[in-house]
């Protein structure tokens, strides 16, 4: 254990006390007019129990929602002019997954446990209008569209009495 301590002080010391070289280029949006991006988003989900919510029937209760998702989007940047900009690229949003969800009657007895999860895929594009042009930076407004297709995995297993 003190060992690897020792290695690790070691290589940290080795990183910053060797000279290295490294070049950094500004990224101008006045020069440039095609760029890759990536864009990563994570926060509260309106998903709820709509995933499961009938998989157990109409008498079927759930105790458990899914409270927050995450989405990943790359894509490419396409600049027109100085003003205009066109952001096209795939996302992929998926929900925290869930796992033995009891599903209870309405006497509050389990009938069977499932687990839950969904993944959408969806190729979206975005127009932005640059309000206030600048070469480092940006001032827009920005509206899009996107078209989703879902897909739900729900497993559940009968609790025996």
């Amino acid at each position: 254990m003190m060992g690897s301590r020792v290695w690790g002080i070691l290589a940290l010391l080795l990183l910053i006390g060797l000279p290295s070289t490294s070049w950094g280029r500004v990224f101008n949006f006045k020069n440039e007019y095609l760029a890759s991006y990536l864009r990563a988003t994570g926060g509260t989900s309106a998903v709820g129990s709509d995933a499961f919510s009938k998989a157990g029937g109409a008498d079927t209760v759930y105790t458990d929602e899914v409270a927050y998702n995450f989405s990943g989007e790359i894509g490419f940047l396409l600049r027109f002019k100085d003003r205009v900009t066109v952001r096209v690229g795939m996302e992929v949003l998926q929900t925290k997954p869930l796992t033995d969800i009891p599903g209870k009657n309405a006497s509050g007895v389990d009938r069977f446990s499932l687990t839950s999860k969904v993944l959408i895929l969806q190729p979206v594009a975005t127009f932005e209008v640059n309000l206030a042009p600048n070469p480092e930076s940006r001032f827009y407004v920005f509206a899009g569209a996107g078209l989703s297709g879902a897909m739900a995995r729900i497993i559940g297993s009968a609790i025996r009495q």
